[in-house]
């Protein structure tokens, strides 16, 4: 009797446990666990697209290639730099945007890189918010890249079935991560992927940094139409959209440092503010002198050396339908800004393929995302800002 209850309590317990081990199996298997050693190498490998939808070490892998390939030119910024690629640059290069999201992190996520390598050009993406006091910011410290593994979490162990029966993905797809791991294909693209996001949407990250945002492009629509969640954010004055009417001084001096400290290492700079969507920025120009301390900025760039603001997207011949949403841009206007950039600056034109850029951006004028050859991801874009752009052909 007594062994008979000690079995029956055995096969209770393993099958509570049954759902858990099967998360944690399609975690594992989906590559979520993978360091960032193995990441590196099978991006370099396979072109994979690194997208974990419980952890992510972008950042992270983006200083481990650094040290790695040393490239010419690197790219620093907030989300709004992830757009640039190694397709734009006749030289090596590597996106290690993601990583600064205010001024007082720009210094020490700079001293950590230059340690690893200094670049023959720094691409700094600046938000014109890092000089608004109104936006809340405070410096972070950065480690040097080590061969960093995800750690166990909840989210492993409840997620991926709390995904199937939330709807955000398939229970076919669930079975087919469980089976077949990183060999499970998605419908559009042909992109091998790490993490779920990357597997099942080619969504996140190149080898070069970049990001591709595959569920938004091609499968599902991750954002209200429109660019309504970024006009909602200038109308009730939050995130960065909080109003201000006057440059900050401190933080000014603060970018002046980082400046003097990129000279000082011997690394040229190029500074570029990239577009909001014609919509939100016309939003927060008309709230009666609400954003004021965007003119400053303007004129701050205007004045200095191989610095370009490019806030308005008119300016440089970008429209709505070449946005990802209303602060993020596609790749299309990156290039646009490096082709408007090198009009008047050599540092930028030494390094760009300014032919082929011109050649891309009249082929995919209109749309978000470029191809350079056939590449891997290519897939069918969608109409996800219900604006009635284009598709892919």
């Amino acid at each position: 009797m007594h062994k008979r209850f000690i079995l029956t309590y055995i096969g209770a317990c393993l099958l509570t446990a049954l759902p858990f081990l099967m998360n944690l199996a399609v975690s594992w298997r989906a590559g979520e666990f993978m360091s960032v050693d193995e990441i590196v190498a099978m991006q370099s490998e396979q072109e994979a697209i690194y997208g974990c939808a419980m952890s992510s070490m972008s950042v992270m892998c983006s200083l481990k290639r650094i040290e790695q390939d040393k490239p010419d030119v690197i790219a620093v910024g907030s989300s709004r730099s992830l757009e640039f690629r190694e397709e734009f640059f006749s030289s090596s290069f590597v996106n290690a945007g993601g990583s600064v999201g205010n001024i007082y992190s720009l210094k020490p996520f700079l001293k950590v890189l230059f340690e690893l390598h200094k670049p023959k050009m720094l691409v700094l993406s600046v938000d014109p918010w890092w000089f608004n006091d109104a936006v809340p910011a405070k410096g972070l410290t950065f480690e040097k890249p080590y061969d960093k593994r995800p750690e166990l979490s909840t989210d492993h162990l409840l997620n991926p079935m709390k995904y199937v029966l939330n709807s955000k993905i398939e229970a076919a797809q669930y079975m087919d991560l469980l089976t077949k791991g990183m060999h499970t294909p998605n419908e559009v693209t042909a992109s091998k992927g790490i993490g779920l996001a990357g597997i099942l949407w080619s969504d996140g990250f190149r080898k070069d940094g970049s990001r591709l945002y595959g569920k938004r492009l091609f499968f599902q629509n991750d954002i209200p139409p429109g660019f309504q969640d970024t006009l909602r954010f200038v109308r009730d004055g939050i995130k960065n959209f909080q109003p201000g009417r006057s440059l900050s001084e401190e933080r000014i001096a603060a970018y002046e440092d980082v400046l003097r400290f990129c000279e000082e290492q011997g690394v040229p700079v190029a500074a570029v503010v990239v577009p909001l969507a014609k919509p939100v920025l016309d939003a927060m120009l008309t709230r009666n002198g609400e954003y004021d301390y965007l003119s400053s900025v303007e004129q701050y760039f205007t004045g200095k050396k191989d610095h370009f603001y490019f806030l308005a997207p008119e300016s440089i011949g970008a429209i709505d339908c070449e946005f990802l949403d209303g602060s993020h841009p596609g790749d299309v206007i990156y290039q646009r800004v490096l082709l408007a950039a090198a009009k008047d600056s050599t540092l930028v034109a030494d390094f760009i393929r300014r032919d082929k850029m011109r050649e891309v951006v009249d082929q995919f004028a209109g749309r978000p995302m470029s191809y350079y050859e056939k590449r891997p991801e290519e897939g069918l874009e969608r109409d996800y800002l219900g604006l009635g752009c284009q598709p892919a052909k």
